[in-house]
């Protein structure tokens, strides 16, 4: 059943539209009232029902990114992933909340996104991006927006630290410090042997 109007009152109508069911297999539905006659109710179904099918939002919800969030944590996330899982994606999405929590998620733009992830180190907006574009697919698949704006912000380059290696002096003066590793030291400098292989030959 994709919708169905029910009578509240004299020339009172909630229509009901079915969303989809969320991790836990319940059902989801947006409820809005119209005031008139049932043919008024009716038109405003076919018409939600027709934006549904295109993937248009058919109301301009009222809740904040912050909320939507916290409630994609609890019903969603939740459920799905791991206890460890799920604190991390708490702790990512706090900047999220922090800096951009009281937008309207209906209006949240991927300028918005870009900007955050701006102000953010590079690893900890990489961090940030996956569970916050996971949560407003699902905002997407729930007709709450026309689309996702993380698709359309771009992800900071991971810049990989540039390696030094030491000149034949600074080799020298780095083995003549005698001290309880300095085998060890010998051996990586001499073979380039990464601090894993070290630690194994311990």
């Amino acid at each position: 059943m994709a919708g169905q109007i029910i009578k509240r009152g004299p020339k009172t109508w909630l229509v009901r539209i079915f969303l989809g069911r969320n991790s836990e297999g319940k059902r989801l539905y947006q409820n809005q009232t119209i005031h008139g006659t049932r043919k008024n109710a009716q038109n405003w179904l076919n018409d939600a029902l027709v934006k549904q099918d295109l993937g248009i939002p058919t109301f301009q919800t009222k809740v904040s990114l912050g909320d939507f969030l916290q409630s994609w944590l609890d019903t969603v996330a939740k459920p799905r992933v791991s206890e460890r899982t799920y604190d991390s994606y708490v702790w990512q999405l706090a900047h999220v909340k922090t800096r951009l929590g009281k937008v309207r998620l209906s209006q949240l733009r991927a300028e918005d996104i870009q900007k955050l992830y701006s102000e953010l180190t590079t690893s900890t907006a990489r961090h940030v991006h996956a569970p916050l574009r996971s949560a407003l697919s699902q905002a997407v698949k729930w007709h709450l927006i026309h689309f996702n704006p993380c698709d359309s912000a771009d992800l900071p380059k991971h810049q990989a630290r540039e390696m030094y290696a030491l000149t034949k002096d600074q080799a020298a003066r780095f083995l003549a410090v005698e001290g309880k590793y300095r085998a060890l030291f010998a051996f990586a400098i001499s073979t380039g042997a990464r601090p894993s292989e070290i630690l194994a030959l311990k």
